[in-house]
């Protein structure tokens, strides 16, 4: 990983506000496990993401493209999106992360 930023992968740091579910849960614990409630704005919290934030750039590279995102609950629409936006508008990180800088320099988008 080139960003110091991006090292905070720790299992106990991604862990530490998620609600163990165990024999004496109930019905409504173990259906909630996963409850979304906001987009992830940080990219080192951003991860496995890279086949789609890969088509979404090829997306709209393509000439008169429009694109579409769409998804259950909770799948990480909103945080695919803002972090596409964040790579427009100049923050690079996450293309260092997923190696995709060096795709787009060979296209001829980036120098």
């Amino acid at each position: 990983m080139k960003n110091a930023k991006l090292n905070d992968f720790s299992f106990p740091a991604r862990t530490k506000n998620l609600k163990r579910v165990n024999s004496h849960s109930t019905r409504e614990d173990v259906l909630n496990v996963f409850t979304p409630n906001a987009a992830v704005k940080n990219p080192a919290k951003f991860a496995g993401r890279k086949l789609p934030l890969e088509s979404m750039i090829n997306a709209l590279l393509s000439e008169g493209a429009d694109l579409v995102v769409f998804g259950e609950r909770g799948c990480g629409k909103s945080s695919l999106a803002y972090m596409l936006h964040n790579i427009a508008k100049g923050n690079l990180e996450l293309l260092d992360y997923y190696e995709l800088r060096s795709y787009l320099e060979k296209k001829g988008f980036l120098s």
